[in-house]
């Protein structure tokens, strides 16, 4: 083998380690929010999860607030990487969407 052919192996490992690890935030992103769920209901004396609904939680005047912004931040961010790791690997329009998607959604939801 020449150095170039190594050179691109090299390359394409590399590529593919980032795609796995932009789509593996996809999975992140489900763990933060719901370690956040749970981490802010508990420090909210007097919430029932079984009453009361989870936006609750993220709402403006919520004593939970000021401790969600930054895992929610966090959580956006892993969100707009995930979208972008989709839309790299999709190799068909609707995946090329559905990744467009959630980056517009990670987006928005930082605003």
């Amino acid at each position: 083998m020449d150095q170039s052919t190594e050179m691109q192996k090299s390359e394409g490992v590399r590529d593919s380690l980032i795609l796995k690890v932009l789509l593996a935030c996809g999975v992140a992103s489900s763990l933060v929010y719901a370690a956040t769920d749970i981490l802010a209901s508990s420090r909210w004396a007097g919430y029932d999860w079984t009453a009361r609904m989870v936006s609750d939680l993220f709402a403006v005047s919520s004593p939970t607030r000021s401790f969600i912004v930054g895992p929610m931040l966090v959580y956006n961010l892993l969100i707009i990487a995930f979208g972008i790791g989709v839309c790299l690997r999709g190799w068909n329009r609707s995946l090329r969407v559905s990744g467009g998607l959630f980056i517009a959604y990670g987006v928005v939801s930082i605003l």
